[in-house]
């Protein structure tokens, strides 16, 4: 009777029957027989070996670690679409919101009581982010530590990164790291295992040992959860025949599902091969579909060899105006091949205005990357004047630079000026020189016939 009495005076009284303490004092659960508990309370009950049932009426417990964490998410998703709508922000919550997500946040908390690993990743996320919390990277790396501790992947993967760099309170270690990060791996996160594929190629500076075949296997395990990077990575391996056998088939096909899911790179590659017909038949209009693909997401790469095809008319109709644009945009971001090509429009008035000043714009962008083919020609616009002074001193130092990266005409053009002594001292042994290894690389000049 007295435990009677003391239930039905702490209904009245609105107090918590387990703590006896006010139930505004904490966030509270209403169970299906509709009393009123603390939640911590519950949590603490659950993690009893009792029967679960409330402790009033005896009904069972529906309120488990999972639904609770079910309604907590979905406290938390309706205010996230809040923010992403712009009615709303993180760092100013409106205060209906900002309930909401408190309750999320004790939902969390309950269920991490009652042992739902799934909990203490999402509040490890929340300290990290500083939602509906201080931000605090060493409460994030707490939370992080309980979940995987219990096998939680992400919350390995991500102390693999705070172990990698030295933050969320705890020291740089490369050990830790790697350890971490194989369980996660070892779990079946693609993540982790293309970075762990990433070790074994040796480009994270920590791997102890160089192994190809090792790569190779953690990027297929990745590449067949459809990992892009990891995909890509076997595209490269496989042509280059790194860890595997080489096979532009094989290459071919894990390009293609990188490219089917939208990735520029991919789709780039996978067009380079129907254009050569590496690993799959030639093809120039499966090509252009590709390059444009990957073009419209701004890869340079694609821009320029989609230029090409406009400009010779392969796999489409030729068309000047559309190749310059293609070159226009490669150009912008630096690519050396564009920008000569687009000097070359320039200079000829093909697809654009003729305009010799500003060929000579795009050929000293393009010379300056070291591209050869634009120091020869910045080396003939000093030389004839064209959209620049004539200077027969700047046309030998830009042939100068071609030439000694083998580029046949220029060092014809560098031979020729030593020969009549414009621009250089006069000295026929260096213009026989220069003669000499242009007709090595193959080069002939109508009229000209190399006597060896």
């Amino acid at each position: 009777m007295g435990g009677q009495t003391r239930a039905v005076r702490s209904i009245r009284t609105e107090e918590c029957c387990i703590c006896l303490d006010p139930l505004t004092y904490a966030p509270t659960t209403t169970l299906t027989c509709a009393h009123i508990f603390h939640s911590l309370c519950l949590a603490g009950i659950h993690k009893l070996k009792v029967k679960q049932a409330c402790p009033l009426c005896r009904t069972p417990l529906s309120n488990g670690p999972e639904k609770i964490f079910t309604e907590a998410n979905q406290r938390y998703h309706m205010v996230c679409s809040f923010v992403e709508e712009g009615q709303s922000t993180w760092a100013a919550l409106l205060a209906p919101l900002q309930r909401e997500l408190n309750k999320a946040l004790v939902g969390w908390r309950v269920a991490a009581e009652m042992g739902l690993v799934e909990a203490h990743y999402n509040l490890a996320m929340m300290y990290e982010k500083g939602r509906g919390v201080a931000q605090s990277n060493s409460e994030a790396t707490r939370w992080f530590l309980k979940a995987a501790e219990q096998g939680h992947e992400h919350a390995q993967f991500k102390l693999n990164i705070m172990y990698s760099c030295g933050i969320g309170g705890v020291e740089l270690d490369y050990e830790e790291e790697k350890r971490w990060r194989m369980k996660a791996a070892e779990q079946g996160l693609a993540e982790a295992q293309y970075w762990v594929g990433r070790s074994f190629e040796g480009n994270d500076g920590i791997a102890t040992l160089v192994n190809d075949e090792e790569a190779v296997s953690w990027y297929e395990k990745a590449g067949d959860q459809g990992h892009l990077d990891a995909q890509n990575k076997l595209g490269e391996m496989h042509a280059e025949g790194r860890g595997v056998a080489q096979s532009d088939v094989h290459a071919a096909q894990w390009y293609k599902k990188a490219a089917d899911q939208g990735d520029a790179h991919a789709q780039y590659e996978f067009g380079s091969m129907c254009e050569d017909g590496r690993g799959v038949p030639q093809s120039d209009a499966e090509a252009v579909h590709w390059y444009s693909e990957a073009a419209n997401q701004g890869d340079i790469y694609a821009q320029f060899n989609l230029g090409n095809m406009y400009h010779y008319g392969r796999g489409v109709a030729q068309n000047y105006a559309v190749a310059a644009q293609l070159y226009h945009e490669a150009a912008k971001i630096c690519h050396g091949g564009a920008q000569c090509q687009l000097g070359n429009y320039y200079a000829d008035g093909c697809g654009v205005a003729q305009d010799y000043e500003e060929a000579v714009k795009w050929y000293k962008k393009s010379a300056r990357q070291e591209y050869a083919q634009a120091q020869l020609k910045l080396g003939l616009c000093y030389e004839l004047g064209q959209g620049v002074v004539q200077n027969d001193v700047e046309a030998a130092r830009w042939y100068k630079y071609a030439a000694y990266q083998g580029f046949a005409e220029a060092q014809f053009k560098l031979g020729f000026l030593f020969e009549i002594g414009r621009g250089v001292a006069q000295s026929d042994t260096d213009a026989a020189q220069w003669y000499k290894e242009a007709a090595e690389e193959g080069f002939s000049e109508p009229g000209i016939v190399w006597i060896p």
